[in-house]
């Protein structure tokens, strides 16, 4: 890969994190003047190491980097372990669903293994799909625990639609309004 393809996809990245991680995402989560730190830190991500780990390895992997995020994501505090992993989804996602990057790091062996980024629509139509969920609260107060429930119920609930639970924020973050009739 020459220069100007490696300083592409650097930019690509750069753009991903920027688009993934909006005002919106992290309103009321994070202290004031936190989102271009969290920006800067996604687009300096190994994607390359994210595009190599074994399915029966991600789990731990996506648990070692959202500490690491946690850790480093923020110059002055630490960002809540429901903040950290809620970015770090959305932008996994984000570079997922960008083709130059899905294609350079052959993100799509990946795409299955990708959590729904978890906030409180997504939580809310989980708690619509099995009544055994009601741990929500906040982004900022899902831990570990929370969230490999909500994940699991994602889980079934996208394999039984035959889609990647990553793909169930699509459906979920604004549903389409009903028809008045």
């Amino acid at each position: 890969m020459n220069s100007v393809e490696k300083q592409l996809l650097s930019d690509m990245q750069r753009r991903t994190a920027s688009i993934s991680i909006g005002a919106s995402t992290i309103r009321k989560m994070v202290p004031a003047g936190s989102i271009q730190q969290i920006r800067d830190y996604l687009a300096a991500f190994d994607l390359a190491s994210f595009a190599k780990v074994k399915p029966a390895e991600f789990p731990k992997w996506l648990d070692h980097q959202t500490h690491a995020f946690q850790k480093r994501g923020l110059k002055n505090g630490k960002l809540p372990w429901g903040v950290a992993r809620k970015c770090l989804n959305i932008f996994l996602r984000g570079a997922t669903y960008n083709f130059m990057l899905r294609d350079h790091y052959n993100l799509s062996r990946v795409e299955y293994l990708l959590e729904v980024p978890l906030d409180s629509h997504v939580a809310e139509r989980l708690e619509d799909e099995a009544a055994t969920l009601n741990g929500f609260k906040s982004v900022k107060a899902v831990d570990r625990r929370i969230n490999a429930y909500y994940q699991e119920v994602a889980r079934e609930v996208a394999q039984g639609k035959g889609i990647a639970r990553v793909h169930l924020d699509l459906e979920y973050w604004r549903p389409k309004k009903k028809d008045l009739k």
